[in-house]
């Protein structure tokens, strides 16, 4: 009989036949054959190029060919295994069943009952993944062909139909459902009848008749209706979900997607980066762009040169710049940063295998470039294995990539990245990398949903996160453990707050969040700080230099009645036992739990971590303690996290503002990687000529490069130079009076204003060059110029003036 009359042949009356066991399904399915059988008819182009993409989809989803002698490759497979075997176990093979498993279900209800559809797809996936693995303990078992095969027709009979109402979660019958059942259709094509198969698709098809969403979600929903049309031959379904992605390859300017600045936005106002970008990118469970995109080239459904260029470039400006030494940088993770099995780690290694695949269509130079990163960060992965819990095709991309004597790993670069966008910030320097994390009226606080990130209060408050060579600082149990109202860099009412099991809460007036940046090297960031339930405003900002930043805070005033304000200069997780050295004005402090530490202090210096000045002297209050805190904590969803109680020590600094301050201020400067001998050092002599810290105005001048960093926050005079409007600044070359070059970096962190113009009280410039944004009014006796800054979304413009 030939294939397409054996799978035509198959109904759904033999389906329902046969559900009372696995043996009795395995007699009367078609012979399983490592080929399919001979076709009666040749293949037409548009199947030949179908059934080559499954080919294709089906070794994305296996890792095809590998050495089935290496241990870590061993080990994915035996995880594997050991996830197929339990599921096996929880088969219903009883006459007449309702289910698939025994302990899931399949009935319409809440999402709680559409999760159970969903597990059972999954559960399947990886029954059928197995099945079709090289080196499985279950590789081409009858048995388990016979259950899952058996499977998919009781969850379509009981639940996921083209009758089926919607329930529960759309998340469930959109992607996550669908995309199990795909896969495992793709996986099994050759042993699924070809009615089955358009069943299946049409059940997929009802849930998604369009894809109609934004950012990753829409990512997400095109791979369900793309994994329709590849199982059911059906290329306007395949059309469909290429045409759909579209959108997706464009900037946008408010809401979700891609900015031009680099930023990633979903929910409409939380930094997603590290979650929904990666899922859009490419995520553990779903293909993503980047795997869809390797999937479609070669077909005649393949993107356009621009789309694969765009994606090409979110690599560099998006994504790249959140990944240190192997770590997906948790200011962009969003409500992730409470997942027990989500870590910044296993975040990465997905931006990894992403990068990997999209290397293969990328130009020789940039794929060389993008491998070499990989390595590198593979390399300095060393909180935990980079195979630890890998996928078999995530493993062996990995395995491949470090065998590849042809590629060079390289290190992290220097730079600093400014995302207006998403009201984030990442200063890097050798050794080191500091994030910062900052809301306004455009971007959230932080976001909870599903008894996610349950404490996620202050994470937008002006929140720094310090990566050196702790590679262990984030990942290793850090929010269980940390104190949340004390996280570093934020000014906070101490005010306890409520949780939320939903909600991303924004600032309702702030719109400062942002800077000024020159040459990927200086900056200088802001962030007008309103807190939540709480009538505290404070001016807050970071000054980016070459080795040091310097975080000024002023007019902190109000809090709640009978609670303090504090500025927090670090809080730092030691790891299970760790006794880092703690140095104040240089003398070592007690190394006691539980010791306390209130008292003028200078400088400070934590082994590991680096130094902290004070200039002019400060209130210091320290602590050194261990915390103990589960995951379940902070973040339940499906009431499956770990309730296990975790003990971490920490050592904290911070500021004491008082009750209601009135204008407070504060001064402090964080040098990541110097010793107490350079601390102490640069106490004595910072460098730094001049320090202006008030509500109008926190500037710094340094000698380094004769450059001078301003937050304007209003009209007024800094120096030299005259603004009409608030703004962020800075200027190299201001002490040179026009006896060199001046250059002026300008932006609009408020995104509000339409231009702002500039007077410069100095004399002696002929010649000036500008971006296409500056306009130069005279030059002379002084110099004027005005800033378009309509529509820029808080980028920086840039000026130079040179002497006659």
């Amino acid at each position: 009989m030939a294939e397409d009359e054996a799978r035509h042949e198959w109904t759904r009356r033999h389906f329902l036949a046969t559900t009372g066991g696995a043996a009795a399904v395995a007699a009367v399915l078609p012979t399983f054959s490592a080929a399919p059988a001979a076709r009666a008819t040749p293949l037409t182009t548009s199947e030949a190029a179908i059934a080559a993409l499954r080919t294709a989809w089906k070794e994305l989803l296996t890792g095809g060919s590998y050495d089935t002698t290496d241990s870590d490759l061993a080990a994915a497979v035996a995880r594997l295994d050991s996830d197929v075997a339990d599921h096996v176990a929880l088969v219903d093979r009883t006459a007449g069943r309702d289910r698939v498993f025994t302990d899931l279900p399949l009935t319409a209800g809440d999402r709680t009952a559409s999760s159970w559809m969903r597990d059972t797809f999954q559960r399947l996936e990886r029954m059928a993944t197995a099945f079709s693995t090289i080196g499985s303990a279950h590789e081409g078992d009858p048995d388990v062909l016979a259950d899952v095969l058996a499977g998919l027709e009781t969850a379509n009979v009981e639940i996921y139909n083209d009758t089926q109402e919607p329930f529960g979660s759309w998340f469930h019958l959109k992607i996550s459902g669908p995309h199990a059942l795909g896969n495992t259709c793709v996986l099994l094509y050759d042993n699924i009848p070809a009615e089955a198969l358009s069943r299946y698709a049409a059940a997929i098809d009802h849930f998604v008749p369009t894809p109609n969403m934004t950012g990753a979600n829409r990512v997400n929903v095109c791979q369900s209706v793309l994994v329709s049309g590849v199982i059911s031959d059906n290329t306007a379904r395949i059309q469909t979900a290429r045409d759909a992605l579209a959108p997706v390859f464009q900037f946008v300017t408010s809401a979700d997607g891609y900015y031009e600045d680099g930023s990633f936005i979903q929910h409409l106002d939380v930094a997603y980066t590290g979650s929904y970008g990666i899922e859009l990118l490419g995520g553990r469970d779903n293909l993503g762009i980047s795997k869809q995109m390797a999937l479609l080239a070669g077909t005649p459904w393949e993107l356009t040169s621009a789309h694969q260029q765009f994606v090409f470039d979110t690599v560099d400006h998006t994504y790249a710049p959140m990944v240190y030494d192997g770590q997906m940088l948790d200011l962009v993770r969003g409500r992730a940063i409470s997942r027990f099995n989500q870590r910044g780690h296993d975040r990465a290694r997905l931006v990894m295998e992403s990068m990997l695949r999209l290397a293969d269509a990328a130009d020789a130079s940039t794929a060389q470039r993008w491998r070499g990163m990989c390595k590198g960060w593979l390399y300095r992965h060393t909180y935990e294995s980079p195979f630890i819990d890998g996928k078999v095709p995530q493993v062996a991309l990995f395995k491949q990539l470090l065998a590849d004597g042809s590629v060079a790993s390289t290190g992290e670069p220097d730079g600093h990245s400014l995302f207006p966008g998403m009201a984030r910030a990442v200063h890097r320097r050798p050794g080191w990398a500091l994030g910062i994390s900052m809301s306004s009226k455009r971007v959230a606080y932080y976001e909870s949903m599903n008894a996610e990130n349950l404490k996620g209060w202050h994470t937008g408050d002006g929140m720094t996160y310090l990566y050196n060579s702790d590679n262990a600082q984030y990942s290793d149990n850090f929010w269980p453990t940390v104190d949340l109202y004390r996280l570093p860099g934020t000014t906070i009412d101490t005010v306890p707050l409520p949780q939320y099991s939903i909600g991303a809460p924004a600032p309702v007036q702030a719109s400062w969040a942002g800077g000024a940046v020159f040459e990927e090297e200086l900056a200088a960031v802001g962030q007008d700080l309103e807190a939540r339930k709480s009538p505290l405003r404070a001016k807050k900002s970071w000054m980016c230099f070459k080795n040091l930043v310097v975080a000024f805070g002023a007019g902190i005033t109000g809090s709640e009645p009978n609670h303090r304000v504090e500025t927090v200069v670090e809080n730092r997780n030691l790891g299970p036992d760790g006794t880092n050295a703690l140095t104040i004005d240089g003398v070592t402090q007690p190394g006691s739990l539980g010791w306390t530490f209130s008292g003028t202090a200078t400088w400070a210096h934590l082994q590991g971590v680096g130094g902290y000045i004070f200039p002019g002297g400060a209130t210091l209050h320290a602590l050194r303690e261990e915390r103990t805190g589960a995951w379940a904590d902070i973040g339940n969803l499906h009431g499956t996290a770990p309730t296990d109680p975790i003990t971490r020590r920490y050592v904290t600094m911070w500021l004491d503002h008082g009750v209601q301050p009135d204008s407070a201020g504060y001064t402090y400067i964080l040098l990541p990687g110097a010793t107490p001998a350079q601390t102490a050092q640069r106490a004595q002599n910072m460098k730094l000529d001049t320090i202006t810290n008030t509500s109008d105005l926190q500037a710094v001048r340094g000698a380094y490069r004769d450059v001078l960093l301003a937050n304007r926050w209003s009209a007024g005079s800094i120096g030299d130079l005259t603004v009409d409007a608030g703004c962020s600044l800075v200027v190299l070359g201001v002490e040179q009076q026009g006896a060199s070059p001046l250059t002026v970096a300008l932006s609009d962190p408020t995104q509000e204003l339409a231009s702002v113009s500039v007077d410069v009280a100095i004399s002696g410039f002929g010649s000036f060059s500008a971006d296409d944004t500056v306009t130069v009014n005279s030059l002379g006796a002084s110099a004027n110029f005005t800033v378009d800054t309509a529509g820029s979304l808080g980028t920086t413009h840039t000026v130079t003036f040179y002497p006659a």
